[in-house]
């Protein structure tokens, strides 16, 4: 999922949000951007976050964007309501779209789960903006962000240094449906080699909002209460 989503879903857990908590939310992210395997980052419960991650709300948010818990990125990535995660249940319906782009077949699920989580992030931007301050000032945070460096060394990342910079992409996007076919634009043009115009992106995205609509909403609530659930039984 996308930054305000994971931000939204923590406050909403826990009737609460502050600078660290919502850096907490977004890192197995932004760790990725540092160049660590997806799997490894949102394995996020592990011995590495508990031994560098000092400030609790900073693990607590980590533990809930991953996989482990398990938090928000299990039920949107691998597995909702006996299925495979909701992001990818829905994008079955534009894998055509996403092929049609340049895709090969067997990223075209891949990719187009992506879409439906920007879907996700606009539709939560358009009500719930006011959380973005709160990763703000969590990017200022020297010591916070000095955790994140030292946890990124650990796990091994190629660009270590990349997380402030990472930070500046989600801030600068800010779930803005232009902003976020730009970006996946370029990125599809730099992975595949492709010459995908950001308006092709933008239609796309624009599909997905109309398919998460009915029903995006009972998703993000029933991942909220197991979540809950799960948090409740933990030793977190």
């Amino acid at each position: 999922m996308y930054p305000l989503s994971h931000i939204y879903v923590s406050s909403q857990i826990l009737d609460e949000m502050d600078a660290s908590l919502a850096l907490g939310s977004v890192l197995p992210d932004v760790l990725v951007g540092t160049g660590i395997l997806w799997r490894k980052a949102h394995h996020s419960t592990g011995e590495p976050f508990q031994e560098h991650l000092h400030s609790p709300s900073l693990r607590i948010g980590a533990a809930l964007h991953g996989i482990d818990l398990p938090g928000l990125d299990f039920f949107s990535d691998v597995s909702y309501a006996e299925g495979k995660g909701y992001a990818y249940q829905k994008a079955v319906h534009i894998k055509q779209d996403i092929m049609k782009l340049g895709v090969k077949q067997e990223h075209a699920l891949w990719r187009g789960h992506n879409f439906v989580e920007m879907a996700i992030e606009i539709a939560l931007n358009n009500q719930h903006s006011q959380f973005w301050r709160y990763l703000e000032q969590g990017q200022q945070d020297d010591n916070l962000m000095a955790q994140i460096a030292r946890l990124a060394i650990e796990l091994e990342a190629t660009q270590p240094d990349a997380a402030p910079l990472v930070l500046d992409r989600f801030l600068t996007i800010r779930g803005q449906k232009k902003d976020l076919a730009q970006d996946y634009a370029t990125k599809l043009n730099r992975i595949y080699s492709l010459a995908v115009e950001p308006a092709q992106c933008e239609t796309i995205i624009t599909k997905a909002m109309e398919l998460i609509e009915p029903d995006y909403r009972q998703f993000l609530n029933s991942s909220i209460r197991t979540i809950q659930l799960a948090l409740a039984d933990s030793t977190l």
